[in-house]
């Protein structure tokens, strides 16, 4: 039997109605007493955390970890506080494969995204049969479910259409980067994705990404997406902070191959060529994203961004300085009627691409009063928790996960965390090992074969399907 406690933090949990100056203790991965002054003559360890803030471990709903091989995102996301993510590519074997020497000790979630280009006549079109083949296959792996991802590798609206019905059918998590062969990553993409769901629920992938003003004024684009979602509270949606996009800098006989990327360069006025995506580097506009030590970064230098690139030919991230500001501001803070958030979570994006700003932009957010402490603790970790199912955590009440982050708000930063009572990152040090990954009863046992831990949801208790059977 392990004690932890942890002495005079701020703490903040909205959903045990506990604010204030408390101490914390923790035996074997849960949390047994929230009061002052708790005694540590018997505690194993003891923090004084005095002048800190405690909250739920921040759980952050889109992540990538397999786009680049390299495998930084693991160690970027415990080192920005994050306890739990929710991968939105996979597949659920390269987490496996490269967890048990790079995890952090996070708990991580995959959604499998569908294989690229099935409308193209190299690939055969998927039916019915072969939908359903894919999303079992990708759950008894221990995948959630799927990710769709038409934003960047667009399928016809009918073989979209296809994909949301058999999943919500089969009962799989389903998350869409909206777009199709008919309509873009954009508003109007948003707009038709809801019209080919049918009423099917459905996870609004980073919402921001639609209101970048490409078809009407960011701003109209936001009370746009404000108003599809209120008319649709069977969806599930977040939303990120960072200016930043992320795409892929690959091309194909010259070609970017990524919708993203080409119309990130048709926006900035580039060719939508390989020599188009090169001089936007040069210019500063797309920024490349490099390995450098134990995490990935830009490259500030545009010479050095450019042979970095060429180096790799191209099979690099890149990220385009196109997200609005007030976009993000707005969406993160929208309301309905009765009070409650429209878009559920503040998410990154992140991962391996560097902009996990949770924390950052989030405080930020509550010192301008856009936000209060209660607040961010909502669209951080307590709605993220019920987003995926997980019972057990969002919350620092007695018998819950002790899943916790810790933040110095005067340097808007984590300074620790910990997942079911072991600490994986203290004062930036990331020292977290491995990982448990959340899955089904039906993945279970293949990840129990990866010798992982798996950690067990039930897809029914998810946002997603609460939504849709609320109905």
């Amino acid at each position: 039997m392990t004690t932890t406690i942890l002495k005079n933090a701020y703490l903040i949990d909205p959903t045990q109605e506990v604010k204030g100056w408390k101490d914390l203790e923790i035996i074997d991965g849960k949390v047994v007493k929230v009061c002052e002054n708790i005694n540590t003559i018997n505690a194993d360890k003891v923090y004084d955390l005095k002048g800190k803030l405690c909250v739920p471990g921040i759980i952050d709903t889109h992540v990538h970890l397999t786009l680049d091989g390299s495998n930084r995102g693991y160690y970027m996301l415990a080192k920005a506080g994050v306890t739990t993510a929710l991968d939105m590519y996979g597949p659920p074997e390269k987490i496996y494969e490269h967890i048990h020497q790079y995890g952090t000790g996070i708990n991580i979630a995959c959604l499998a995204a569908q294989p690229q280009n099935t409308d193209n006549a190299t690939h055969c079109d998927y039916d019915q049969h072969s939908i359903r083949k894919f999303i079992h296959s990708e759950m008894k792996r221990g995948a959630l479910g799927i990710k769709l991802i038409g934003g960047h590798y667009p399928m016809s609206p009918e073989l979209t259409k296809k994909f949301i019905q058999i999943a919500n059918e089969e009962k799989a998590y389903i998350a869409f980067h909206v777009g199709t062969t008919n309509k873009g990553s954009n508003i109007e993409g948003f707009k038709e994705a809801i019209f080919l769901a049918e009423g099917n629920s459905f996870h609004v992938a980073h919402v921001n990404s639609y209101c970048r003003g490409q078809i009407q004024e960011s701003i109209q684009e936001v009370q746009s997406a404000i108003e599809l979602l209120s008319s649709n509270p069977h969806l599930v949606s977040e939303s990120y902070l960072s200016r930043y996009n992320g795409t892929s800098g690959r091309c194909e006989k010259m070609i970017p191959i990524s919708e993203v990327t080409s119309k990130c360069l048709i926006q900035n006025g580039f060719a939508n060529t390989e020599s188009g995506v090169e001089n936007a580097i040069v210019a500063g506009i797309a920024l490349v994203v490099a390995n450098v030590g134990e995490i990935n970064a830009f490259i500030e230098n545009s010479e050095e961004a450019l042979q970095y690139y060429r180096n790799k030919k191209g099979r690099v991230n890149l990220s385009f300085p196109i997200n609005k500001i007030e976009a993000g501001l707005l969406l993160a803070t929208a309301k309905n009627k009765a009070g409650d958030f429209i878009i559920p979570a503040i998410s990154s994006d992140g991962g391996e691409i560097p902009r996990n700003v949770i924390i950052e932009k989030g405080i930020q957010m509550v010192k301008y009063g856009a936000l209060t402490h209660e607040e961010f603790v909502l669209k951080t970790s307590v709605n993220p928790a019920k987003m995926l199912g997980l019972k057990n955590k969002g919350t620092l009440g007695i018998g819950f996960d002790a899943d916790i982050t810790v933040i110095d708000t005067a340097k808007e930063e984590p300074v620790m965390s910990m997942v079911m009572g072991e600490i994986i990152m203290h004062e930036g040090l990331v020292i977290g090992k491995k990982g448990r990954i959340i899955t089904t009863d039906e993945g279970s046992d293949y990840v129990k074969m990866q010798n992982i831990d798996p950690y067990i949801v039930n897809i029914e208790d998810t946002l997603l399907y609460q939504r849709r059977n609320n109905k």
